[in-house]
C-alpha cells in the first residue's frame, strides 16, 4: 500500500505571501486616497474606512471609545498614544492615528474628550517627507493647512496640546483633558522608567516603519536631523505660510488657558450614581461614558449636545 505525503511547495507559500502583502499595500493606498478626498466629513469617510479595513477598526470613534488623540502625522501622536496607556491602570478605548479631520469632527459631536496634536509646520513635514520621500511636498504642505484649518472652527470643543508640551510634560495635557472634559484619567509622570517604556513601544514599531528604524523611527538622531535639512522647501513659501498661520492660531489657543477651560454648553453629564439605576442598568467607569443594557445590545448615552440630539457614535 503507497503512502502519499503532501509536501508544502514553499514557492507557493512565497507567492502567497506576496499576494497577501501586496493587498494590505492596495489597501493603504485606497485608505489615503479616501483620506485626502473626504476625510473633512465623517458621514463620508467612515463608512468608506469601514468597508476597506473591516467591520470593527479598533483606531476610530466607537461606542466605547473613551478619548481621541489625533494630529497630522510626524506631530507627536504615537508618543501621546503609548504615554497615555502607559499611565492608565487598565485598556481604554482609544481612537487614534487615522490622521483626517472627520475623526476630530465626529468625536467633538458625540462629546467624546478629544486632544488635537499640533507641531511646527517645516519640522512636521520634513519629517513626514523623510520617511515617505516619494510623497511630495505640495501634497504634504496642503494636507497640513488643510488639516488644521477644517479642525480650527471645533477648538473650543477639544484640548489643543502642542508638540512640544507633549514630548516634554504630556502628564499636564492629560490633566487638562481632566479639567476640561470631567474625565479622572491618570496623570502620566515623565520619569526615567516610563520614558524608557515609550521609548520601547516606540523602538519596536520603528523596526516595521516605513523609511527604515532611522528615517521612520520616532527617536531623535543625528543622522535623521541632517537628512531633515537637506529637503528643500523654498520652492512652496506661500503654502508654508499658509501653514504657519494656521500654527500660529491654534499655538495661540493653546497658551490661553481660559479658551482651554471647559464649555458649559457642551460641558459633559455626570454618571448617574448606581444607587439610582435599575437592574438593566450599568456603567463603564471612564470617566464620561453611562451606558445603557437594551436588547442585549449596550448603546451609548451621550450629553446632550447643543442641537438636543445625543448622535450615534459607533462609526
Amino acid at each position: 500500500m503507497k503512502t502519499f505525503i503532501a509536501v508544502r511547495c514553499p514557492l507557493r507559500m512565497g507567492e502567497r505571501r506576496r499576494d497577501k502583502s501586496s493587498t494590505m499595500a492596495k489597501r493603504r493606498r485606497y485608505t489615503k486616497c479616501i483620506s485626502a478626498i473626504v476625510g473633512n466629513h465623517p458621514r463620508l469617510f467612515y463608512p468608506l474606512y469601514r468597508l476597506l479595513e473591516g467591520s470593527r477598526p479598533t483606531c476610530v470613534v466607537r461606542g466605547e471609545t473613551v478619548l481621541t488623540i489625533e494630529g497630522y502625522p510626524r506631530s507627536g501622536n504615537t508618543f501621546a498614544v503609548q504615554a497615555f496607556k502607559i499611565g492608565q491602570h487598565r485598556p481604554l478605548r482609544i481612537a487614534h492615528h487615522l490622521h483626517v479631520p472627520a475623526q476630530v469632527i465626529h468625536s467633538v459631536r458625540c462629546g467624546i474628550p478629544t486632544c488635537v496634536l499640533i507641531r511646527e509646520p517645516e519640522d512636521t513635514i520634513r519629517s513626514l517627507l523623510l520617511k515617505y520621500p516619494m510623497l511630495p511636498p505640495k501634497v504634504a504642505l496642503l494636507g497640513y493647512a488643510r488639516f488644521y484649518e477644517t479642525c480650527y472652527d471645533y477648538r473650543q470643543r477639544f484640548v489643543t496640546a502642542l508638540f512640544e508640551q507633549v514630548i516634554c510634560d504630556f502628564g499636564a495635557v492629560i490633566e487638562q483633558i481632566n479639567t476640561k472634559f470631567g474625565t479622572h484619567f491618570k496623570r502620566f509622570e515623565h520619569t526615567q522608567g516610563n520614558l524608557e517604556k515609550v521609548h520601547e513601544r516606540l523602538d519596536h514599531k520603528a523596526r516595521n516603519a516605513a523609511g527604515g528604524e532611522v528615517f521612520g523611527g520616532f527617536s531623535p538622531n543625528p543622522m535623521r536631523e541632517t537628512a531633515k535639512k537637506k529637503i528643500e522647501l523654498t520652492r512652496y513659501a506661500a503654502l508654508q505660510q499658509r501653514c504657519t498661520a494656521i500654527y500660529h492660531r491654534f499655538r495661540a489657543h493653546a497658551q490661553e488657558p481660559e479658551k482651554q477651560a471647559p464649555d458649559p454648553a457642551n460641558e459633559m453629564t455626570r454618571l448617574t450614581p448606581r444607587s439610582s439605576m435599575s437592574s438593566s442598568t450599568w456603567h463603564v467607569l471612564n470617566g464620561h461614558t453611562t451606558y445603557q443594557r437594551t436588547q442585549g445590545r449596550s448603546h451609548p448615552k451621550w450629553p446632550r449636545m447643543r442641537n438636543g440630539d445625543r448622535p450615534h457614535c459607533n462609526a
